[in-house]
């Protein structure tokens, strides 16, 4: 094996490892974290409107977890959460807290990149064009 390649493996591997580390570390001192972890802790069948309204994004997560019938603890669900936005979004921790927090607007976000990378060269000399 070539020790060059193997030594950018184990240095994407590290890179990888500590920014999962670093996410999941920082995670609590998020300034939307306690009321996240509160709403977790909640029985919604014991309140008038569901705890995590202010989290849909979260809520669909789980919602589309619990389908088969298991249950979370708090722990579990917020575990569930980073490691659903990590797969999805990357290993960004701004990214991963933004997908955890406003679901939606990074799914939207994640949507407007893709169409900007669909964008062909004539496209933009087009539009350049008629400036």
């Amino acid at each position: 094996m070539d020790p060059q390649r193997t030594c950018t493996s184990v240095c994407l591997a590290y890179f990888l490892f500590m920014s999962i580390l670093y996410t999941l570390s920082s995670f609590p001192y998020q300034p939307r974290y306690n009321l996240l972890s509160w709403a977790l802790r909640q029985d919604p069948s014991q309140c008038d409107i569901d705890p995590l309204t202010p989290f849909p994004g979260s809520r669909a997560l789980l919602n589309e977890f619990q389908q088969d019938g298991i249950s979370l603890s708090p722990e579990e669900a917020l575990n569930y959460l980073l490691g659903a936005a990590i797969d999805r979004f990357g290993y960004s921790a701004r990214d991963v807290f933004q997908a955890v927090f406003r679901y939606h607007s990074s799914v939207q976000r994640q949507q407007w990149q893709q169409a900007a990378f669909e964008r062909r060269m004539a496209d933009l000399e087009e539009a350049v064009s008629v400036l």
